[in-house]
């Protein structure tokens, strides 16, 4: 516990305290008022970084109160007080002293400074699992750089990169305004993957200025590969001072031989900026507990009923098509199944359990999808039990491999699911007519599932 320096501040207009004293009281003294600056002594504070907390302690004294006030604009009368903030920067905390003939007219000062902004959401996978594969591992120690200009012209002033406490601090005071042009590269990672498993990779970043397009890159890392294969290669939105976990999920593997690289990019970014990458986890997604969630760009929906919702259609066609199998893939009967005032309702029956063994599609909806372009999709779920597992496709109507979305392993929790995505693109192209799978291979009996308010847009980021 440190003891800091005050400083006397003159009185702000405060909230009123009644007193706490039992005893007679016969007027107020004010020759007797109290000195904040004669308490200094007996007060204290510390500051944990790691959960952004600043603790104050005041020494209990006979008929004294503290009056803590904290930024301008809460107040506390405890001994004994925490205080936690979520981003970074630097605090004032006040303590005026009052006792039962009035408050002190000046204050003792304290500034805490908080390091680091705590992140909100998903925080990432598990850096300390004994399955996170970059554990003990030095990911940047052998790394290079090739920062350009706007003109491709190498920059003469290429970044720095240190490691602190785990952080992997990067500093650069230039960088050019297109892809490739802030490159980073951590090579020869001496870290097996596998051909034939799924992977799951996170890393949390923080920097001071916004990287609108951050790219992470992970493949080959062998000299003459090419960047080939490729385990994963995505681009990332970065705010200026809100840490964010970047990561990816069932990702595809290949056979490393202990030879992994790191490519990211910074081309486009503000500058100059200090940029720090931490909690590096790789890890065998069949070993890790930890399910991430749905990625999605924020969007602007539109009304189901709108004219922009170009996948109206869904909403008013009143049928479904099923193939429901058992665990032999022999078709069994359909599920119970209604329609009205939009809503399709299923109530499972038996089935095998395993994916594609209850097909539920609503077929036939003329949509004219574009090659090139993006697109958001929505609809409404509503379940009455958990579902452990079911698969959405959204895709062309007479060619399954040319589809918006093919998602297996989502989960569906009991009551209302609002199911989104965001960013589509058609995987081979053009269609004039599109239809909307639900498999529910694995649904318990006599689940029931009403599905509506079907949304298929271009494209509308906030």
């Amino acid at each position: 516990m440190k003891t800091f320096k005050y400083i006397i501040a003159s009185l702000v207009a405060l909230p009123l305290f009644s007193a706490c004293s039992a005893d007679k009281f016969d007027g107020a003294d004010l020759s007797n008022i109290p000195a904040a600056s004669d308490y200094a002594d007996m007060i204290t504070y510390s500051v944990d970084q790691n959960t952004n907390t600043a603790t104050f302690v005041f020494e209990e004294t006979d008929g004294i109160i503290p009056v803590w006030v904290v930024d301008g604009s809460e107040y506390n009368t405890g001994f004994t007080f925490t205080k936690y903030w979520r981003k970074k920067g630097d605090y004032t905390v006040k303590c005026y002293v009052k006792n039962r003939n009035g408050m002190s007219d000046g204050s003792l000062d304290y500034t805490v400074n908080i390091e680091k902004t705590k992140m909100n959401g998903f925080a990432g996978f598990d850096v300390e699992s004994d399955d996170n594969l970059f554990k003990n591992v030095d990911v940047a120690n052998n790394w290079t750089t090739w920062f350009a200009d706007g003109g491709w012209n190498e920059l003469a002033q290429q970044p720095t990169l240190n490691k602190v406490n785990g952080e992997y601090r990067l500093h650069f005071d230039e960088v050019g305004p297109d892809r490739w042009q802030g490159q980073l590269a951590f090579n020869h990672i001496p870290v097996n993957i596998e051909a034939g498993k799924k992977y799951d990779f996170s890393v949390i970043v923080t920097s001071n200025k916004k990287l609108p397009g951050m790219k992470i890159k992970i493949c080959n890392g062998a000299d003459g590969s090419s960047d080939s294969p490729v385990l994963m290669d995505e681009d990332f939105e970065v705010l200026a001072d809100e840490p964010i976990c970047l990561y990816g999920s069932l990702l595809e593997g290949f056979a490393s031989n202990k030879d992994l690289k790191f490519v990211f990019d910074f081309g486009g970014s503000e500058s100059p900026a200090d940029v720090i990458m931490e909690n590096f986890v790789l890890v065998d997604h069949d070993k890790n507990p930890i399910v991430a969630p749905e990625k999605t760009v924020a969007v602007n929906w539109c009304a189901v009923d709108s004219p922009d919702n170009l996948g109206a259609g869904f909403n008013t066609v009143g049928s479904m098509a099923f193939w429901w199998a058992n665990a032999d893939w022999q078709q069994v009967g359909d599920p119970t199944f209604s329609y009205s005032d939009g809503v399709y309702t299923i109530v499972a029956t038996e089935n095998g359990g395993a994916e594609w063994q209850g097909q539920s599609s609503i077929n036939n909806v003329k949509i004219d999808m574009q090659e090139g372009l993006y697109y958001d999709i929505k609809c409404k779920v509503v379940s009455s039990a958990a579902v452990g597992r079911y698969t959405l496709k959204v895709c062309q109507q007479n060619d399954d491999d040319n589809f918006l979305l093919a998602k297996g392993d989502l989960k569906l929790n009991e009551g209302e699911n609002i199911v989104q995505f965001t960013k589509l693109e058609m995987k081979k192209g053009a269609a004039s007519e599109m239809k909307w799978i639900f498999d529910f291979g694995g649904t318990p009996v006599g689940t029931e599932i009403k599905l509506s308010d079907f949304i298929l847009q271009k494209h509308n980021p906030k």
